[in-house]
């Protein structure tokens, strides 16, 4: 299977645990719900991009987590913009996986000009925290 093809297995790996913890969470409130949400499918991120074989699987884990949570934070802010409320749960549930995808891209070799424009890309979503600060 091809690099891409294992990569987006674990991304949608990810996306199905995120939404078994949303659904079947033992939790009652929102903070623990949160941190069982992203917590638990990027560790299971960093064991299946280990059986994967993905390159750099390892620092691609530790990353992962900052990155799905700086999404996060900038697609609340365009929201907050953009006079949305909130989008729905399995939307908002596939940041995590969207964050390690975007990690385990930027990581892999190859491709230099289009991994410039998605990180360039990738910060302009933090913009609006602090327009709105």
């Amino acid at each position: 299977m091809p690099l891409w093809g294992r990569r987006l297995l674990v991304a949608l790996a990810i996306y199905a645990a995120a939404i078994s913890c949303y659904l079947w969470s033992p939790y009652g409130d929102f903070f623990d719900d949160g941190v069982l949400i992203v917590l638990a499918p990027l560790v299971l991120g960093m064991i299946l991009g280990a059986a994967a074989r993905l390159p750099n699987w390892w620092p691609v884990g530790w990353a992962a987590f900052p990155a799905g949570a700086f999404l996060l934070f900038g697609l609340w802010g365009w929201l907050d913009i953009l006079g949305i409320g909130f989008l729905p749960a399995p939307i908002m549930i596939a940041v995590p996986a969207a964050g390690y995808a975007l990690v385990s891209w930027l990581a892999s070799p190859g491709f230099a000009w289009p991994k410039v424009g998605a990180g360039v890309l990738a910060l302009a979503t933090i913009v609006p925290v602090f327009l709105n600060a």
